[in-house]
């Protein structure tokens, strides 16, 4: 079995480290991802295709020095004109072996996926939002 490791610094999280997270960022592929970081530890992460429906990731997230681990404990889906389904996850872990980095507006996670028989370093980037408001 091949195993790929990042790189990250022993550092501590620092209040400074978690703030150039803080609010919402936006990765638009054929989905529309936006993942919102609050102060208080929580994270938001919606997933939009089209008008047709919303899945929306509630969870935690914690820094330490580049790494970022984000844990969802409760997904919402949100379909026009039906009721909201929700289900409640006991430790998801969204982006294995996360490391950040943030430049300018541009969030650049780096994590492990599996769309095969070995893992792969995927890339995600997500661009700084202005004037979105997510609870």
């Amino acid at each position: 079995m091949t195993s790929i490791a990042a790189c990250t610094k022993k550092e501590k999280t620092t209040p400074e480290r978690q703030k150039e997270l803080l609010g919402s960022w936006q990765e638009t592929t054929a989905v529309i991802r936006i993942l919102t970081f609050k102060e208080n530890g929580d994270f938001l992460m919606s997933l939009r295709s089209g008008n047709e429906s919303t899945v929306n990731l509630y969870g935690t997230y914690k820094v330490k020095g580049d790494s970022l681990k984000l844990n969802v404990d409760r997904q919402e889906e949100v379909i026009p004109n039906q009721p909201t389904i929700i289900t409640l996850i006991n430790h998801n872990f969204l982006y294995e072996d996360c490391v950040y980095k943030v430049k300018d507006n541009t969030l650049d996670l780096t994590y492990i996926t599996y769309p095969a028989d070995a893992p792969v370093s995927t890339e995600s980037k997500f661009t700084r939002q202005t004037g979105l408001l997510h609870n």
